[in-house]
Order: C-alpha cells, then structure tokens, then sequence
C-alpha cells in the first residue's frame, strides 16, 4: 500500500489470495490510498469475481484467462 500511495499509479493489480490481507480488503484500501487509480483483480476462482468486484475493483480475471488477454484487457483499461 505504501507504493501506492507515494506513486498513485494508473492500475493497481490486486492478487486475491494474500496471506497478510484479503483481496477485498486489498481493492477497499488500494481505493482508499489511490482513488484514482484503476483497480483490478486476479482471483483463483470464479466465484470470487463478483466479492472483488463488489470490494470496488475494476475489473477482475480468474486465472484461467491466458496472461495475453489479460495484458490486452488492462491495456484497454489504462488506454481508456
């Protein structure tokens, strides 16, 4: 978090299954810290998209997704 709030990057990639802090806490604090900073979320499973992305991520992919398309789609974001 400390990154985050001395750089204020333009994305945020949050990991879900940290071992010191929940994803969801992660997206709450990382918009918290940096709120203009998109967040997005990398989750194990599918049924944790919908809790990342009600903790305020962006978006959020399983790790099912091939790493290209993920790339493509964050550079979407950032492009936006």
């Amino acid at each position: 978090m400390g990154l985050a709030i001395a750089e204020q990057p333009d994305l945020i990639l949050v990991e879900d299954s940290l071992e010191m802090v929940p994803g969801e806490d992660a997206v709450r604090r990382s918009r918290n810290f940096a709120p203009s900073s998109l967040v997005t979320a990398q989750v194990g499973n599918d049924d944790r998209v919908g809790q990342l992305l009600d903790a305020g991520a962006t978006t959020a992919f399983t790790r099912h997704v091939p790493p290209g398309d993920v790339a493509a789609a964050l550079l979407t974001l950032v492009s936006a």
